[in-house]
């Protein structure tokens, strides 16, 4: 069977997998926003099977050694990726959200910084066979409980102003005019398009997104 190119610079000696020694590293070192290390381990254990059990500890072993720190979430690069994909109109969704049992310090990070975007519909998170809780999965509902929006009471300003700060979705409003004794209910639909003003007989209310 033909060596992939990817598995071409290995070798199997002694039952132990020896990397090959990467040329000219230095010159990417500290360059690359991310390296693919193993990309769905093509066909489950395909590179096992071939090179050896730890194939692929090898594989991020040497990664580690040539280019190390590459082991954070680049926020920033983040944040630019999306406002440039955003700059074309279409809705983006974060998909195969997938996430390992065990700590994850940094999965809190990127759902914040994905959900904070205007651009981002949606995120798709896959979970286990048991649809039981991993540690991730109570990063999620801490997060789902701390951007719950419940009831909120504000003032007006003397010509009738008041700013709401909501995420997108449907709400119901209540004024109230304390002074003629009368009130008005109203259901509001919240997007991404311009924030908006809402004007009523008793109130004016400037919705901010």
């Amino acid at each position: 069977m033909a060596i992939p190119f990817l598995t071409r610079g290995l070798q199997i000696a002694s039952g132990r997998l020896i990397p090959f020694p990467a040329r000219n590293n230095e010159k990417q070192q500290g360059q690359l926003i991310a390296w693919d290390v193993v990309n769905e381990n093509l066909h489950f254990r395909f590179f096992e099977d071939n090179l050896g059990e730890n194939a692929c500890a090898a594989f991020y072993s040497t990664a580690q050694q040539l280019d190390p720190w590459h082991i954070y979430p680049n926020l920033a690069y983040m944040r630019s990726t999306l406002d440039m994909l955003g700059a074309t109109g279409f809705p983006i969704w974060l998909t195969e959200v997938d996430v390992q049992k065990g700590p994850n310090q940094y999965l809190e990070e990127i759902l914040r910084e994905v959900f904070s975007h205007p651009a981002v519909e949606g995120i798709i998170m896959f979970v286990d066979k048991s649809f039981k809780n991993t540690p991730a999965g109570d990063v999620v509902d801490k997060l789902l409980d701390e951007w719950k929006f419940g009831t909120q009471e504000t003032t007006t300003d003397d010509e009738g102003f008041t700013n709401i700060s909501v995420f997108h979705g449907d709400y119901e409003i209540t004024v109230q005019n304390h002074i003629t004794n009368s009130s008005a209910t109203l259901n509001l639909r919240v997007t991404q398009d311009e924030p908006q003003t809402i004007v009523q007989d008793i109130c004016k209310i400037r919705i901010i997104l």
